[in-house]
């Protein structure tokens, strides 16, 4: 009994739709198309290639996502970064998706994300960490960016720190006002 060959699809994404390369294993180009960025729609196209589909796509914001719906109906989903590599030519959403294709065709791509269910909590407390972070320090920096351009000394971390004087500095600059 034949085995079946391996379809090797690649997955240009974007919020609304995909675009979606399929090669076969000599290489040739068998299919392309564009899906709507929808678990039903994705997972249709991938199944009606065969048992038999290896799948990748670059790493986004919908990686995590895609990558929970693709790994139940393909042999191997493969997330990557293929930051780095050499831009040839014109940079298209059909050009994307058929250069990942041929790279997937000759397992030239390294994954960036295996899957690891029991660390994604913490990745996501972690990223919100940062994010909250990084927000707390921009209103400070504007904080203070308002108050020197209305011409009211703000030292090191006396108008944002953990004990603010405010109350003296702000006093006094409405004393200058009146």
């Amino acid at each position: 009994m034949k085995q079946q060959a391996i379809q090797y699809v690649a997955l240009d994404v974007h919020q609304a739709t995909l675009v979606v390369s399929v090669r076969d294993e000599q290489g040739s180009i068998v299919m392309r198309a564009t899906v709507a960025t929808e678990a039903k729609a994705i997972v249709g196209l991938v199944r009606g290639l065969g048992s038999r589909v290896h799948i990748t796509f670059e790493k986004g914001t919908q990686a995590q996502w895609l990558h929970d719906v693709l790994s139940k109906h393909a042999e191997r989903v493969i997330v990557c970064n293929t930051r780095g590599r050499g831009e040839i030519g014109n940079k298209t959403n059909r050009v994307d998706a058929d250069r990942l294709s041929e790279l997937l065709r000759l397992g030239a791509l390294k994954p960036v994300y295996h899957g690891a269910r029991g660390l994604l909590t913490l990745k996501e407390l972690m990223r919100s960490y940062v994010a909250l972070v990084e927000d707390g320090t921009r209103v400070m920096l504007r904080i203070k960016a308002l108050f020197r351009a209305r011409g009211i000394k703000t030292p090191a971390r006396r108008c944002t720190g953990s004990r603010p004087e405010k109350s003296g500095w702000l006093g006094s600059r409405s004393a200058t006002r009146a």
